[in-house]
């Protein structure tokens, strides 16, 4: 019984770690793509538009 209690919590204290740390990454990455890609359209309008 102890064993598994120790490997539960160790086991669970791991993946978190990890985890979180593999999202958080990528997220920041995509989240700045599209934002990115968003105001850069909205940029191209407003010159044609203003010029034209």
């Amino acid at each position: 019984m102890r064993l598994g209690r120790r490997l539960s919590s160790g086991v669970a204290e791991d993946p978190p770690a990890p985890v979180p740390a593999e999202p958080r990454t990528p997220a920041p990455v995509v989240g700045t793509a599209e934002p990115v890609a968003e105001p850069a359209e909205a940029r191209t309008p407003d010159p044609i538009g203003t010029g034209g």
